[in-house]
């Protein structure tokens, strides 16, 4: 299901091991989940959907840097060696490059878990990877983070879906604002402070029972 199990290509630029890890993170917590009946099997589905758009991208890059690697022909061997030398010169092109490979800075813009009544706010959007100084290992027990002023209605969402929802409420990015953050990281939905039937519409949609 995830690993050099799920998938063989090129090992140009290491890609395969970071996939399979991202691969298990992506779907360990959804197994989790549902096997501790806390939520609805549906949310399997997604697993597939969100990670085999990164596998074809993965597929392609490796694809196109062995071609690469592999020239023949001299002057182009030393055409790739100059252009290569320059362009890692570059600090910036060194960082989006390592970025990319390692895949961290991968979303999942397409998710049928992205939930939200805007595409983005202030900049951040539902499948998108946040970066959080949050603990999410803190215990085997995978759970979603809610990013917000800490207000009676926040505290009342947590009370309602005790077994999805930390206890603690998180900093948010911005004021204004409600980020739901999965387990591994990606926001699953966003919404406008008050208005909490987004976050409750998706809990409530994928909670195994409405009373968790």
């Amino acid at each position: 299901m995830a690993g050099d199990a799920a998938h063989i290509h090129s090992p140009a630029g290491g890609q395969g091991m970071n996939m399979g890890m991202q691969d298990a993170f992506n779907l360990a917590w959804k197994l989790a989940l549902v096997e501790q009946k806390k939520v609805k099997p549906f949310l399997l589905d997604s697993y597939s959907i969100e990670r085999s758009a990164v596998a074809q991208k993965i597929l392609s890059d490796s694809r196109r840097m062995t071609k690469v690697v592999l020239l023949k022909n001299h002057n182009l061997q030393r055409l790739r060696n100059f252009i290569i030398k320059f362009i890692l010169s570059i600090p910036m092109v060194r960082h989006v490059i390592a970025n990319r490979l390692s895949g961290v800075m991968l979303n999942y813009p397409d998710s049928p878990l992205n939930a939200g009544s805007t595409r983005k706010l202030y900049g951040l959007g539902s499948g998108r990877r946040l970066i959080l100084k949050h603990h999410f290992q803190e215990s085997n027990v995978p759970q979603f983070l809610l990013l917000t002023i800490d207000t009676p209605e926040a505290r009342t969402m947590i009370l309602r879906y005790p077994l999805l929802l930390k206890a603690e409420v998180y900093s948010p990015p911005h004021k204004n604002g409600i980020w739901l953050v999965r387990p591994d990281g990606y926001i699953a939905a966003i919404a406008q402070s008050g208005n909490w039937s987004v976050i409750d519409t998706f809990l409530s949609s994928i909670a195994a029972n409405h009373d968790c």
